[in-house]
């Protein structure tokens, strides 16, 4: 397969709204700030979308597959936020690949050496991928709502490889 992360843009995020049917695959996929029906401009600003931080995964025909955003947090930490599958392209891989390209930018870019991510406890496709990936569920303080999820970065590979 190939396929590139590259920064996204508006428009990209309006070909990821349509993969979204519903306002509970809305807040589970943004969280409960966001209102549906989903508008590109209102969305784009509610989750501080940004070049260095908001991605898409694109095929080979430029078409959108996948969305993540990787946003860097104090102490070397950088958070995983709105990772979403085209659903035509889900099970193939590319959910993992988006987590792998985005904790490797961070890693140079951010020089991140640890990872965490927010989802919620029902989204069991969401927490397998992530489990997979090393994160492990750790204290989430006030929030009971979601699980918080983290990752250390020791060196070693993670054990699946990259689709």
């Amino acid at each position: 397969m190939d396929h590139q992360l590259r920064a996204a843009t508006i428009l990209d995020l309006d070909a990821v709204l349509e993969w979204i049917g519903s306002a509970e695959g809305l807040r589970v996929w943004g969280g409960p700030a966001l209102v549906h029906p989903p508008e590109a401009r209102a969305v784009w600003a509610a989750i501080q979308a940004e070049d260095r931080t908001t991605f898409v995964l694109v095929d080979r025909m430029g078409q959108v597959a996948g969305f993540g955003q990787i946003l860097p947090r104090a102490e070397a930490t950088a958070h995983l936020a709105r990772i979403i599958v085209s659903p035509e392209c889900r099970g193939l891989g590319l959910g993992r690949m988006i987590c792998r390209r985005l904790m490797a930018f961070a890693e140079k870019e951010f020089s991140s050496c640890t990872f965490t991510l927010k989802v919620y406890p029902g989204n069991a496709p969401a927490i397998t991928l992530y489990r997979s990936l090393g994160f492990a569920a750790c204290p989430s303080g006030n929030d009971e709502e979601v699980l918080l999820m983290k990752r250390e970065m020791d060196g070693r590979p993670d054990p699946r490889p990259e689709a």
